[in-house]
């Protein structure tokens, strides 16, 4: 944790040069601890923008030294340059065209509640301060602008009253005349598209939607920066995603705010805009575009003037595409969890030119390794087709009867079932794999509730955090052993990372006959301990109930398997310790796994002790070793 968790902008460290003379500096986060992000070059690098103790600063291209923008920022009302905190979504910069202007927020913090975070291993046990905007508490109240780079002046947008909203930059029109920014309603019921103008600080509204639900997943809003928006290459408009006919399509804006035609439509998701060719009137677009393999990712394009959808991409699976800068040709890697990476080289008509790599997979074949399975199940509605991913040991032999581990996250946000041939770049991914090899089967499902389907899939969860996720994965549970023997239904785990913890916890508690043994790592066990919750069960003061019954706590009592929570001392503990307080007042034996220092992600060291604690649970009290 920097210890100035609290600013907006910290210190730039020296010590992790990256790539293009950009250089890295502490910015604040929404429930999470500060992140080291790079500094936003300008067009042709000649400035670089970064934070500074609560004010912007830039520095020119090849100098050390920075100068203020702004010198009235302090701790808890400061500045924040607005560019997605994550990477994974086409970088929108704040800088104008010309570099004249630099879109930028001025955050107030002053009515966040500050959470403390201790230094167990220093002496004194300092500590470090970091703002939590609780359910239903108060938010940071943003406070967009445009400086002025030259005159160093900061122009307010014209926005009133801009308390519990989100602001998230799209980009500015390709003149500069306006920078164009969404606004998103606390409850995420509504966002605007709207257009500031530098010059004046008028602002007006391009695109407006709302919904009986949610708009958009919050986090993929605050953390990645994705508006659903493309501006068109020559300014004239807007491509905008949106859920209102049941399923993820984009519909084409004038800049004007008028309403041309819907693009894409159908029984499947569109996902991301790769690349307009306006010239050619082409919009080329990734989807869910089969609706017989409901997670497999295409390439697809559609013309400005049709709304007929041409895949691209003839393999099923997932494609993970590279589109030449002159929209001539593509390649696309593709795989399936059963089968490895191929590397195709196609023209953007789709015609295949070329295969250019296919992944050597003979050492892999020589250990015996066993192909993952896709699996489909129906929900506990009886209906629902659900998908999820089957992973086996080297040894598997069908005769005999194994302990299964369901690794979930459960979460509205994301999707858990790994749907390419990724072995793991990261050890959540490789988790599932490993603990194959120690003689269970491994599965992971996503259930209702979550992302990447239709909206009437997602929508499930809304008020209803809790009520059908276990529920879902008991009925997948218990259909996989009625179709295979091999699998022992009195010894089933379970296990997930933060709301997958929060799902573990509450699949011991709500299906104990189920689920014997659990791990919970970085558990989110309180619903209004952060406001991630609000999208999808509404503000605490209209839906009391529904926060009560996503809280934890009082499930303690119905947890008779064993359970293992992992928390670290830099993540806030204030929900650990309570869910640890209410099983030691059930009189509920558990485990508990502290890491001293380590953050909501583990890492280094701490993850591997945790990786190891968790095997020897499993080991001990599923296996019964």
């Amino acid at each position: 944790m920097q210890p100035d968790g609290l600013v907006v902008g910290g210190r730039i460290d020296e010590e992790k040069p990256v790539a293009g003379d950009a250089r890295l500096f502490w910015r604040a986060t929404w429930l999470m601890e500060p992140r080291q992000v790079e500094e936003v070059p300008s067009a042709g690098r000649r400035w670089f923008a970064s934070l500074e103790s609560g004010n912007i600063a830039l520095r020119a291209h090849g100098d050390s030294n920075t100068v203020a923008l702004t010198t009235d920022g302090t701790p808890e009302f400061g500045w924040d340059i607005n560019a997605p905190l994550f990477p994974g979504t086409p970088p929108r910069s704040p800088w104008s065209p010309g570099s004249e202007w630099l879109f930028a927020i001025e955050l107030d913090r002053r009515e966040v509640p500050n959470f403390p975070v201790v230094d167990h291993l220093k002496p004194d046990s300092p500590y470090s301060l970091f703002k939590v905007q609780r359910a239903g508490g108060p938010m940071d109240i943003a406070h967009p602008h445009v400086i002025n780079v030259s005159t160093r002046e900061a122009r307010p947008l014209e926005l009133g009253d801009t308390r519990d909203q989100f602001f998230v930059l799209m980009g500015w029109l390709p003149d500069g005349s306006e920078v164009l920014f969404a606004r998103y309603s606390r409850d995420f019921k509504q966002v605007e598209v709207l257009a500031g103008n530098p010059s004046s600080g008028a602002v007006r509204t391009v695109i407006c939607e709302r919904a009986q639900t949610f708009v958009a997943h919050q986090y993929e809003v605050i953390y990645y920066g994705d508006t659903h928006a493309t501006i068109l290459p020559d300014g004239s408009g807007v491509i905008w995603r949106s859920a209102r006919s049941g399923w993820n399509h984009f519909y084409l804006y004038g800049i004007d705010g008028e309403f041309k035609r819907a693009l894409t439509g159908g029984e499947f998701p569109v996902m991301d805009v790769l690349a307009v060719d306006q010239a050619d009137g082409w919009v080329y677009f990734t989807a869910h575009h089969d609706p017989k393999r409901p997670y497999d990712t295409h390439l697809c394009r559609v013309r400005f003037t049709e709304d007929r959808v041409e895949r691209l991409t003839p393999q099923d699976g997932q494609n993970h595409v590279c589109l030449s800068p002159a929209l001539e040709t593509f390649t696309v890697v593709n795989s399936r969890p059963d089968r490895a990476y191929r590397t195709d080289l196609h023209s953007c008509d789709g015609r295949h030119l070329a295969t250019l790599a296919r992944a050597d997979i003979t050492a892999l074949e020589a250990l015996g390794y066993r192909m993952p399975e896709e699996f489909t199940v129906l929900a506990a509605d009886g209906q629902t087709e659900l998908w999820g991913v089957m992973y086996t040991p080297i040894d598997f032999d069908p005769r005999k009867q194994y302990p299964l581990i369901d690794h979930l996250y459960g979460g509205p946000q994301l999707t858990m079932a790994q749907h390419d041939f990724d072995l793991g770049a990261n050890s959540r991914k490789r988790l599932d794999r490993a603990l194959a090899q120690l003689g269970y089967i491994v599965i992971s499902l996503d259930a209702r509730g979550t992302p990447e389907r239709s909206k009437a899939f997602q929508d499930v969860v809304y008020g209803n955090l809790g009520r059908h996720e276990i529920p879902d994965h008991v009925a997948a549970i218990r259909q996989l052993a009625q179709r295979h023997s091999f699998i022992d239904p009195e010894r089933i785990g379970v296990w997930g990372h933060s709301w997958g913890g929060y799902f573990a916890i509450r699949a011991m508690a709500q299906a104990p006959d189920t689920f014997r043994v659990g791990v919970a790592a970085a558990p989110t066990s309180d619903s209004r301990y952060g406001f991630f919750s609000e999208p999808y069960l509404d503000l605490p003061s209209r839906a009391s109930a529904a926060y009560d019954y996503a809280d934890l706590y009082p499930l303690a009592t119905a947890i008779t398997g064993k359970l293992l929570l992992a928390v670290g001392t830099a993540d806030p503990l204030n929900n650990a310790m309570k869910m640890v307080h209410s099983l030691i007042d059930a009189g509920i034996d558990h485990e508990l796994v502290v890491l001293p220092g380590a953050e909501h992600t583990f890492r280094g060291k701490n993850d591997d002790y945790f990786v190891h604690k968790m095997v020897t649970h499993f080991e001990t009290y599923l296996k019964g070793r």
